[in-house]
């Protein structure tokens, strides 16, 4: 949130539920709603949910759940919450935010010649994990005419879509209508299993699936120029020592995933202003390239960062002292 200039601070409201067998909707959905009645004395006040890893669909739900009680009757209870459905008054981009920030990022840090070996994005090869809401609208805008990489797989829990001259994304995601996992689609591409993913040679890898999916062992063989983290913590902590022990780099998850947390803010703070989707997407690529990017590029070049991550919590970090010392704090003397 520092680094995209947004005054919020950021915290996780969760539950944990077995893996095996995954919830159904109908459990999910209870769920949502325990989680909503124990925490509603402090949401509208110190809490504004959002969505993350398998509640993108369950906002509306939440903020049903919300209503039944309101603690705080001033607050209209859809304001409370982003990431909401059209129907109450959300964003329709704020689904593909996450994703589209992730190419506005990409798009930057490669225009800037930050990345070795990658000059321009036309015609690199592009492997992605995942091909949930993230994935989707990555790779789809990524392989667009705009940008003209070429996606070579995607992956889900199921199987590993490949195609060695790249995935056709728009008729990959009509096969995928009414389907759940990508093993239930029709379109023709190999199909190989889910740890494969990690062996297909790539200019650009993409993790957009969960947390810690990038190993060790993982990382000693991966055959690519640059991993980008579009999920939440994909590589450990010993993957992104080899990654730089190989000279990978690493777009990293504080900035690369940002575009979600961007769009929630204007959802939230000027829901009214940005209900034109042209004017979201201009604001969506300000935040990323000029909020973000642009003294990321600074401090880069400045300050000699070798590591992306690194120069983009240099940048967080002074964003945070420069408020502090706006509200009056005093470092010299409180460090005596």
């Amino acid at each position: 949130n520092l680094l995209m200039n947004i005054p919020w601070s950021g915290a996780k409201l969760c539950v944990r539920t077995p893996k095996n067998p995954p919830l159904s909707f109908q459990e999910r959905r209870r769920a949502a709603r325990v989680i909503i009645s124990a925490a509603r004395k402090f949401i509208g006040t110190e809490y504004l949910p959002g969505p993350d890893l398998g509640t993108g669909d369950l906002i509306g739900v939440m903020i049903d759940e919300y209503s039944k009680y309101r603690p705080y009757p001033w607050i209209d209870p859809k304001r409370v919450f982003t990431g909401k459905p059209e129907e109450l008054q959300g964003l329709r981009i704020r689904r593909e935010s996450t994703g589209l920030g992730g190419v506005y990022a990409l798009s930057h840090v490669v225009s800037e010649k930050l990345i070795e070996e990658i000059a321009e994005l036309q015609g690199k090869r592009v492997v992605c994990q995942g091909f949930g809401q993230v994935i989707r609208p990555f790779a789809e805008h990524i392989s667009s005419e705009e940008h003209r990489a070429v996606v070579r797989a995607v992956s889900d829990i199921s199987c590993v879509f490949f195609k060695e001259s790249g995935l056709d994304i728009p008729k990959l995601l009509e096969s995928m209508r009414g389907r759940s996992v990508l093993a239930e689609s029709e379109y023709d591409c190999d199909r190989l299993a889910p740890e494969d993913i990690h062996k297909i040679s790539s200019d650009i890898h993409v993790y957009g699936a969960r947390e810690n999916q990038l190993g060790f062992s993982e990382a000693e063989r991966l055959n690519t120029r640059l991993v980008v983290e579009l999920a939440n913590f994909p590589t450990t902590l010993a993957a992104e020592e080899v990654l730089e022990k190989r000279g990978i780099q690493v777009l990293p998850d504080i900035y690369a995933n940002a575009g979600g947390v961007a769009v929630s803010y204007d959802e939230w703070a000027n829901g009214d202003l940005f209900a034109n989707e042209a004017n979201i997407r201009d604001e969506l690529k300000r935040s990323m390239v000029t909020i973000a990017g642009a003294p990321i590029v600074r401090a880069i070049k400045d300050k000699k960062f070798t590591r992306i991550r690194d120069a983009a919590i240099y940048v967080a970090l002074t964003r945070a002292i420069a408020q502090d010392r706006a509200r009056g704090a005093d470092f010299e003397k409180e460090a005596m």
